[in-house]
């Protein structure tokens, strides 16, 4: 992809999407620095706990990005700085990814795919892929259980980014 448009990072990113769907306004992408924020699909209380205060303190010095997929990352997205710039990655349609987040703060949505589409969850990896290529930066929680997290840190590690988790 070469349009002037389409976000520089995702142009080095793994396979790069051919199409994306958006809503929001893409510069939101350039105006900070970003930090993708993942965690495991069973949170605990304290892990609950810890994305309130980082996703809170974090929110204030970067843009946040995140994926639509699962309670904690959900948490994420409802406890960002409201002044933040908070990107959603969807696996699913964008209208659909629209109506979910309508009741949030979002600065830009994203997908792959179009319209009313349901999530599949063998799109998770990609959606995954487009928020790792994204982030300056990312932060995932620590997981014991094979996950997308960790196909997160190998897209980081591809893009020679760096990661750190949280416990």
């Amino acid at each position: 992809p070469s349009h002037d448009s389409y976000p520089e990072a995702l142009k080095r990113s793994y396979k790069p999407p051919f199409v994306l769907f958006y809503y929001g306004d893409l510069k939101a992408l350039s105006q900070r620095k970003n930090l993708t924020m993942l965690a495991n699909d069973q949170p605990s209380k304290k892990l609950l706990g810890q994305i309130n205060t980082f996703a809170k303190s974090l929110s204030k010095r970067y843009g946040i990005i995140t994926v639509l997929h699962n309670e904690a990352n959900q948490q994420v997205m409802t406890k960002v700085d409201k002044d933040s710039l908070l990107t959603v990655i969807g696996f699913d349609g964008i209208d659909r990814m629209k109506e979910r987040t309508k009741d949030l703060n979002v600065a830009l949505l994203l997908s792959e795919y179009p319209g009313q589409l349901d999530k599949k969850e063998e799109n998770l990896p990609w959606a995954v892929r487009i928020a790792s290529s994204l982030g300056d930066k990312l932060l995932i929680s620590k997981t014991e259980e094979k996950s997308y997290l960790g196909i997160a840190i190998g897209y980081s590690l591809y893009l020679d980014k760096h990661y750190r988790d949280w416990e």
